[in-house]
């Protein structure tokens, strides 16, 4: 009976394996290792004629500061930053951001 049980488990484990790899691979791939991420978001940026960051709904100051802090202003620091402010939180963190970094073209419109 042992062993019977035990083959149905390794073909019930044997069959899921695929599905659990699959949703392995999902996870890995939608959730953000930050680090992993940054050669290639700052050469991407950085090879291109930016003049202007928008950010619309944007969470600067919590999931993605991140990315703001050791990427993007870093390389970008120098452009004309707009923020589109749903929010008094938004406009919070908004100046916060700007404030942080010490921007120097910016503007805050309500959105």
């Amino acid at each position: 009976m042992f062993n019977l049980i035990c083959g149905k488990l390794f073909i019930l484990v044997y069959r899921l394996q695929p599905a659990i790899e699959h949703i392995i691979g999902f996870c890995d791939a939608a959730s953000k290792n930050l680090e992993k991420n940054y050669k290639t978001l700052r050469d991407f940026i950085s090879t291109k004629n930016i003049y202007e960051v928008i950010i619309m709904g944007h969470s600067i100051m919590g999931v993605d500061f991140r990315y703001y802090s050791d990427v993007i202003i870093p390389v970008l620091k120098n452009c004309c930053w707009t923020f589109y402010c749903h929010s008094n939180d938004d406009r919070d963190n908004a100046i916060k951001l700007i404030q942080q970094f010490s921007l120097k073209d910016f503007c805050i419109k309500n959105w």
